[in-house]
């Protein structure tokens, strides 16, 4: 027998050769359990192993081997003891175990962070959508309310060339006040055109927000609609059919969309389209927003009042 790293034995070789191997006395009450099992029953394979605590009260852990050779050339057979210190190699397996474990918890927020980056790019995507939609109907009403200033300008300096003749000034004005008149009612009307109805619902299913549009598209004053419960509020003029799927896609978080949908408004028949988008955080529900516009192809849209 011989020492190597700490093994629990504390004698030279030369005083256990050829004693009894359940005899034999280690460093240690665990060594002299191993020894014990081994004189007097086969080990498992592989070997065993047990911890013991040196004399400077550290402990270690053994793994004794015993392998049998048989007799030869008249000599009696026996077993032979391989003891190896596995202190370390149990240790480094537990710290392979712990930084997978910490590989794990990292992949998993890593997973966790790319699904919500995902997620924020698409709603910031629909949200740039509708602002590049809403930027093209403002450019269109500004084209026409340039068109009118024009108008304007040119009626401005006809007045001045004829301030020298009264009668011929006077039919004047009266002319273009009518086209004053009649610039004024296309600028109304090229707003009441481009109007979209926006509704903003907390998680709660109350409303929250809505804007003129959506006043004068569900004839009722935007302070009565606010804090309202969306299940109690009538959005007639709408189908009773796209009435009812706005609500349940309310109510269970869902998003929508309805396109060119036939609407009566007043004595007109309108198609409309709208959208119906969650407001979501993760797993917390901050409500949603319904947008109702005229469809595509639709021409200027409703002029609902």
């Amino acid at each position: 027998m011989e020492r190597r790293r700490g093994a629990p034995v504390g004698r030279p070789g030369s005083e256990v050769l050829g004693q009894p191997l359940s005899q034999i006395k280690l460093e240690g009450i665990a060594g002299e359990r191993l020894l014990e099992r081994a004189a007097t029953r086969p080990l498992p394979e592989g070997g065993a192993e047990e911890i013991f605590t040196t004399a400077d009260d550290n402990q270690r852990t053994i793994r004794l081997k015993v392998r049998s050779f048989a007799a030869t050339q008249g000599e009696p057979g026996g077993l032979i003891c391989f003891a190896s210190d596995v202190t370390e190699l149990h240790q480094a397996i537990e710290n392979v175990r712990l930084a997978q474990e910490r590989q794990q918890g990292i992949n998993t927020r890593y997973n966790e962070a790319i699904a919500q980056l995902r997620s924020s790019n698409e709603e910031l995507e629909a949200i740039i959508e509708e602002l590049q939609s809403s930027n093209d109907e403002l450019r269109t009403i500004n084209e026409e309310l340039q068109s009118a200033n024009e108008e304007l300008e040119v009626m401005n300096k006809e007045l001045q060339l004829a301030g020298t003749e009264f009668e011929t000034v006077d039919g004047q004005l009266t002319a273009r006040s009518a086209d004053i008149d009649r610039a004024n009612l296309l600028q109304e009307a090229v707003i009441r055109r481009s109007a979209i109805a926006v509704i903003g619902v907390d998680g709660s299913g109350r409303v929250n927000f809505c804007n003129p549009g959506a006043a004068r598209l569900f004839n009722c004053a935007e302070d009565r609609m606010r804090q309202r419960s969306i299940q109690r509020l009538s959005l007639a003029p709408l189908p009773r059919q796209i009435s009812s799927r706005i609500k349940q896609s309310i109510s269970h978080k869902l998003a929508l969309s309805l396109k060119a949908f036939e609407c009566a408004i007043g004595a007109d028949k309108v198609k409309l389209s709208c959208r119906l988008t969650p407001l979501t955080n993760g797993a917390a529900n901050h409500g949603a927003l319904l947008i109702i516009e005229p469809a595509q192809g639709s021409g200027r849209g409703p002029q609902w009042r």
